[in-house]
Order: structure tokens, then sequence, then C-alpha cells
């Protein structure tokens, strides 16, 4: 990302950006100006070497309102790390959430929530407003953000009495990656022991529900969520092949345990500016 200095040498230094800018603003017969650019003058133009700018010309003008205004640009947006803090409130939709503008601000809000700092989960029984003591609907929300946490609802099937589970977004980054419990129904495969000489004497097969752990992507950009494996985070990082590359040598099984320091390197690669105003 260019930063301010960069930005800004990079106007004073390329006269091929001034060009266009005076064309835009009227520069037109009989007008006389210092030109170094590549590019032809302008039909109908004469070029006059030792002429100068007058400080009222548009260009001059122009660049001054660059000046001026490039600070409240560039500090209109903010990239994406681990260390930002987004408004805490009920996000509606993940376009809000992109915005970094809660459809329902935290202090209009109270609710009856439960924390799991091991699961890194949110357990939520009701959020109503304050106002009128009304109830919002958990399932029409894509999540919640507490004390500046993003926490996304989870799509589970595990009982939880009442309560809605939403998964902390543990990264933030390009790719963010958020994690929940869950159930998956398997087949299983049981045996029946003779008790007398400790041997199976049946075998079987038989369905259950057994407990996972799903883990998911984010696309900040885009919002795709996919789940978190050898084969997805291989896709989604096709712009390094040397991440690529380090994984596909160490093979689907041994690359488990380094699929988390991939995607923190990708991110740290690819940072994102934030917020996205679509």
């Amino acid at each position: 990302m260019m930063n301010k200095t960069n930005f800004l040498s990079k106007i004073f230094s390329d006269s091929t950006m001034l060009f266009p800018l005076w064309r835009g603003l009227g520069g037109g017969k009989g007008k006389q100006f210092q030109y170094s650019s590549p590019l032809p003058p302008p039909e109908g133009e004469k070029l006059h070497a030792k002429s100068q700018l007058h400080p009222k010309h548009p260009i001059i003008g122009l660049l001054s309102l660059l000046i001026l205004f490039l600070p409240f640009y560039l500090s209109a947006q903010t990239q994406l790390t681990q260390a930002f803090r987004f408004e805490s409130g009920v996000y509606l939709t993940f376009e809000a959430f992109q915005k970094n503008t809660p459809d329902i601000k935290a202090a209009d809000i109270a609710g009856n929530f439960f924390i799991n700092e091991k699961t890194k989960q949110a357990k939520v029984e009701y959020i109503s407003l304050k106002a009128s003591n009304k109830k919002l609907d958990l399932d029409k929300m894509w999540g919640i953000v507490i004390r500046g946490v993003p926490y996304v609802k989870a799509a589970t099937n595990l009982p939880a009495h009442n309560l809605k589970i939403f998964a902390a977004m543990e990264v933030r980054g390009n790719i963010c990656y958020y994690a929940y419990d869950d159930i998956e129904e398997k087949e299983v495969t049981f045996k029946a022991y003779n008790p007398l000489i400790g041997k199976p004497f049946r075998t079987g097969k038989a369905m259950r529900k057994l407990p996972i752990i799903k883990e998911k992507m984010l696309r900040f950009k885009t919002g795709e969520v996919v789940d978190f494996n050898y084969q997805t985070l291989i896709k989604w990082t096709t712009e390094e092949p040397d991440i690529i590359q380090a994984l596909k040598s160490l093979g689907p099984v041994k690359a488990e345990d380094k699929l988390f320091d991939a995607l923190l390197l990708y991110n740290d690669k690819h940072p994102v500016n934030f917020p996205i105003n679509q």
C-alpha cells in the first residue's frame, strides 16, 4: 500500500499524472505551462520550456486540495489486523460487518449470554432492545460484536437448550477464521466381546452422532465461507506459490498442523483495508 509521502512524491515527480489532471480542469488555448511529460502537448498548444505555472493555475489549486484532503482519505481506511476492535452491537448482515456499522448498537441492547473462553464460543439466550424490551430474532442475525470481538452465528446441529451459538472470529484479516462445536452422523463399527475369553464374537455397523469441531474460513472482501482444510487453503492462497509448495511437500496429513501458520502468513502478505464500502 502506497503511504502518504510516497503518494505525494509520485504526484510531483510523475508529470504524466499532472497532464490528465490539467486537461480535465480547462487547460486550453493561450495557456502557458511547464511541460516535461513524454506525452505530446495537447492539440493546439505550444511548448514553452521556460514558462512557469501561475499560482492561481488550476493544477496548483488541485494539488493544494489533494494535499489538504489526502490525510482525511488515508485515515478513512484502516488495515484489518488482530488488534482492530470492531464496533460492538448486532450485525444483521455481513455487509454491515464489512463497513463496521452495527445495525443495532451495543448501547441500545441488553441480553443474556455466556462466553466460553476455552472454546471461543458465545451461547446466547436472548438479546432485546432496551427501549421496548422486545426480544430480537437471533436467527436473523449475521453476528454480534462483544467488546470489539466479532462472533459469527454458527450453523450447528448441536442441541443447545434454546441457546444460539456464536463463534468468535479468532483470525481477522484477508482470510478470517472461526470454529464451533457440532455433531455429525457417521457409520461406526462395533464389536461384541465374549466376557470369558475376551475376544469379539460379533461385529456390526451402526450410525452414531459424534461430536466434531467445524472450522471455517471467511474471505473478508467477498463474504465467501468454506471449510478450513488442506484443499481449500491451497485454493485460496494461489497468489503465494511458496506457501502452496510448502504445504504440498508435506502432504495432506502432515500439513494439517501447519495450515494455521500458513493462513497467518498469507494474511501478513496480503493485508486488507477496511471498512469496505460497497
